[in-house]
C-alpha cells in the first residue's frame, strides 16, 4: 500500500500550515490529551501491524473527525513525505509538548519509536483517566453548591422579606439571629454583587501572578498543608513524575536529561524545584536517591524504591511500577474523598437552610407575648 500525495488537497495543506496560528487564538486545544491518547494508540496499532509509516499517517489523517486535529496530522504527513523526521514535523505544528517531542526524538534515534508511542499512549491514558476522576469527584459538589446558592438567593430574596413584613407589624424586639438574617436579606443583592466582583478580581489576579515563583511557592505550600487533600495532590504530581521518568528512561534517555525533561512536565513548584536541584546534584556525582532525600516532596516509598533500583540498574521499570502504585492510591483516595464530600455537603446545605428557618421561626415561639403586647 503506497502513499498518494493527491489525497492531500491544496486546501488541507494550506490549513495545516495555519494550525499553530489557529491554536493560539482558540480557547479549546486542537489536540487535547484525549485526542493525543487515541492518536498514539492508533499509531502504535498500525506500526505493530507492519503498516508503512507514511501510510499509517495517511490513515490517521482520514480517521480524524475534528478539522483542526486533521490539519495537524496532515501537516505532519506533508513534512514527513518531504523528508523531515517525524519528531521535527510534530514540533513544527506547535501542538505537541517538549516532553513528547523529546520522547519521539529519542524513539526515532534509537529505533524504538513504536515503544515510545505505546508509552505515550499509556501516559495520556492515565492523564485522561485521572482528569475524569477529578471531574467526577468535583461535579457533585459543584452542583450542590450551585443549588445552595440558588436556594439561599430564593430564601433571602423572597421568604425572609415575607416574614419581615409580618414581624414589623408587632413592633417588638426580635431575637439576634432573626435580626442578622433580616439584615442579610436587605443587603443580599449588594453582598452577592460584591461576591461576584471579588471572584472576578481573584481570577484576574491569579492569571497575572500564577507563573511567578513566589506565588507558586506559597500556593503549593497552602495546598500541601490541607489535611488529606494535600497528600492527594502530592501523589497526583508524583504519579506524573514517575510516568514521565518511566517513559524517558524506557527510551534510553540519560538520567540527567530525563530529570530535566520531567521537571518541565510535572507542573508543580516544589517538585520542579527538587528536580532542578537533583539535576545539579547528579552532575556533581550524587545518586538520584541521595539527592531526592533532601526534599520533603518525596515520600519514603519512592526514596526506598529508587535507591534499590539504582543498585540493580532498573530505574525505568521501577518508575513504571511506582507510577502504577501511585495511580492506584490516587484512584482509591479520589473515590474515598467523593464519598466523604457528599454527606458533608448535605450537612452544609442543611445547616444554611436550618439557620434561616430557625431565625424566621424563633419569634413564633413568643408569638403569644408579641401579640399580647
Amino acid at each position: 500500500m503506497s502513499i498518494s500525495l493527491s489525497n492531500i488537497s491544496t486546501q488541507e495543506a494550506s490549513r495545516a500550515k495555519k494550525v499553530k496560528k489557529d491554536i493560539l487564538f482558540n480557547w479549546t486545544p486542537a489536540f487535547n490529551s484525549k485526542r493525543k491518547m487515541q492518536f498514539y494508540k492508533d499509531f502504535t496499532m498500525l506500526l505493530a501491524a507492519q503498516v508503512d509509516f507514511k501510510t499509517a499517517l495517511t490513515i490517521l489523517s482520514e480517521q480524524q473527525k475534528n478539522s483542526k486535529t486533521k490539519a495537524i496530522v496532515d501537516a505532519i504527513l506533508i513534512d514527513v513525505v518531504a523528508g523531515k523526521m517525524f519528531f521535527l514535523a510534530a514540533k513544527d505544528t506547535g501542538a505537541f509538548t517538549d516532553y513528547e517531542i523529546f520522547s519521539l526524538k529519542i524513539g526515532e534515534e534509537t529505533r524504538k519509536l513504536a515503544e515510545v508511542l505505546s508509552a505515550l499512549q499509556v501516559y495520556f491514558e492515565k492523564k485522561v483517566a485521572l482528569r475524569k476522576q477529578m471531574i467526577a469527584m468535583l461535579t457533585y459538589p459543584a452542583f450542590v453548591l450551585g443549588l445552595t446558592l440558588i436556594t439561599l438567593y430564593f430564601m433571602l430574596s423572597y421568604v425572609v422579606p415575607m416574614f419581615g413584613s409580618v414581624f414589623s407589624q408587632f413592633n417588638k424586639e426580635l431575637p439576634p439571629i432573626t435580626k442578622f438574617v433580616m439584615a442579610l436579606s436587605e443587603k443580599f443583592n449588594l453582598i452577592f454583587l460584591a461576591f461576584i466582583v471579588i471572584i472576578a478580581v481573584t481570577v484576574l489576579v491569579y492569571r497575572v501572578v500564577k507563573n511567578r515563583p513566589k506565588f507558586r511557592a506559597i500556593q503549593s505550600k497552602i495546598l500541601l498543608g490541607i489535611p488529606f487533600f494535600g497528600k492527594l495532590i502530592r501523589e497526583i504530581y508524583l504519579t506524573r513524575f514517575c510516568q514521565a521518568m518511566a517513559l524517558l528512561l524506557l527510551a534510553r534517555t540519560s538520567i540527567v536529561a530525563s530529570i530535566e525533561m520531567a521537571q518541565k512536565v510535572v507542573g508543580f513548584y516544589p517538585l520542579e524545584k527538587a528536580l532542578i536541584a537533583a539535576k545539579s546534584d547528579l552532575m556533581h556525582g550524587l545518586s538520584l536517591s541521595q539527592s531526592m532525600k533532601k526534599h520533603k516532596i518525596f515520600d519514603h516509598q519512592i526514596l526506598s524504591m529508587v535507591s534499590v533500583a539504582e543498585q540493580v540498574n532498573q530505574l525505568d521499570s521501577m518508575f513504571d511500577t511506582l507510577a502504577k502504585q501511585y495511580n492506584t492510591e490516587v484512584d482509591h483516595k479520589t473515590k474515598m474523598m467523593g464519598a466523604v464530600i457528599e454527606p458533608m455537603l448535605i450537612v452544609f446545605i442543611g445547616s444554611i437552610v436550618g439557620v434561616i428557618m430557625i431565625a424566621m421561626y424563633a419569634p413564633m415561639f413568643n408569638l403569644s407575648e408579641v401579640i399580647g403586647g
